[in-house]
């Protein structure tokens, strides 16, 4: 399979999971507790469970993929400007514009140190300045301590659909980003190349299932079927464009490699 085929079906997945999360949300989900009305709970659980059965064959299509990510990695300009726009829009979500609720004020401290740190790193590798290797562990950092905002957050309340979804969607970048770190400071694993692209379809559905399918909420005047996060979470739609971006330039290097060392052989 190419990377190409590959983009195309994970966005036509993403794009049923949203349209299935989102009939969930309208049709399974009651207002006042987030839980699937008695009646239709079979169609709620059917129905979640099939985004989850539609993430896991992408990943598992992901692995057949010809095109592999390419260590050391050298960003295109649009690929720098994704980065500069994330940077600003974690920074700003970090100084207040946030869709968390916290148990703990040093939950929100480390998350908003962690957010501007990791989002001035974004705007400064955007803007091609060279970085020590060590800092490209602060998006992850600030996802990690997202996720634990996120886990607490929900231990605390009954766990519904919507959190499941949240905690999928959060799991999944914070994981993205850990490789994508690797992958831009030099020093990835021995399966980072593999990975990186199953990771990326999964990290794209399980974002855009929870964050689209809110939006959709908000404007339908229906945000009260919400339980989890805000129904317009800006930094999640960003990511989503980031993250598809930073897949498709991965490879597009990868392919110009291969096609320069066609040449090569045709020229000896």
């Amino acid at each position: 399979m190419k990377i190409r085929n590959l983009t195309i079906f994970t966005v036509a997945v993403t794009l049923l999971s949203v349209a299935a999360r989102t009939a969930t949300l309208l049709y399974a989900t009651a207002e006042g507790t987030g839980f699937f009305i008695g009646r239709l709970a079979a169609l709620g659980i059917a129905l979640s469970v099939a985004v989850f059965l539609l993430t896991a064959i992408c990943f598992s299509f992901a692995f057949a993929v010809k095109e592999k990510a390419v260590v050391p990695f050298t960003p295109s300009f649009v690929e720098n400007m994704a980065c500069v726009i994330l940077g600003i829009t974690l920074i700003a979500y970090s100084l207040g514009f946030n869709a968390h609720s916290y148990i703990f004020p040093w939950q929100h401290i480390l998350e908003a140190a962690s957010g501007i740190l990791g989002g001035l790193w974004f705007i400064l590798y955007g803007l091609n300045f060279k970085l020590p290797t060590v800092t490209a562990v602060l998006p992850c950092l600030h996802f990690i301590m997202r996720l634990v905002v996120v886990f607490t957050s929900l231990s605390t309340a009954a766990l519904v659909a919507e959190h499941v979804f949240s905690l999928a969607y959060h799991v999944s970048v914070m994981v993205f980003m850990l490789n994508f770190g690797r992958i831009v400071a030099n020093v990835p694993t021995k399966n980072t190349n593999k990975v990186f692209f199953p990771i990326s379809c999964a990290a794209v559905i399980f974002t855009g299932t929870s964050v689209l399918s809110r939006l959709i909420m908000l404007f339908a005047d229906k945000t009260q079927l919400i339980h989890g996060e805000a129904a317009l979470d800006i930094t999640g739609i960003v990511l989503l464009v980031f993250m598809l971006l930073t897949a498709a330039d991965i490879c597009k290097e990868k392919e110009t490699k291969t096609e320069e060392e066609v040449n090569d052989d045709l020229q000896c």
